[in-house]
């Protein structure tokens, strides 16, 4: 390889790094705004139901990847015949990477 191609293969191989990363950047976000919030509805709904054999409905659940905030909306656990034991208009959690970091570890 001459000395004057060796720039172009090197932009190119930097266009690639910054695609690729743009790329798993938006699929980072998409999955954040539009994956979290169905996985943590459906395990949250599962685990209760399982562990505690009452019903839990939620209205909505919104995740914001770029922030780590989580934000459920009207949740309501009913016992076995259907009473209401509890009602949550609107729960905010907030999760720091540290915090993600010891959990890992």
């Amino acid at each position: 390889m001459s000395e004057s191609e060796r720039p172009v293969v090197e932009k190119r191989r930097s266009r690639k790094w910054i695609y690729w990363i743009g790329g798993l950047l938006v699929l980072y976000i998409a999955f954040g705004f539009l994956g979290v919030p169905r996985i943590v509805e459906s395990v949250m709904t599962s685990q209760v139901e399982s562990a505690l054999e009452a019903e839990l409905n939620v209205e909505r659940v919104a995740f914001n990847p770029l922030t780590l905030r989580l934000q459920i909306e009207g949740l309501e656990l009913r016992d076995a015949q259907g009473e209401t034991v509890m009602l949550l208009g609107k729960g905010r959690f907030a999760l720091s990477l540290k915090s993600i970091y010891q959990f890992a570890g």
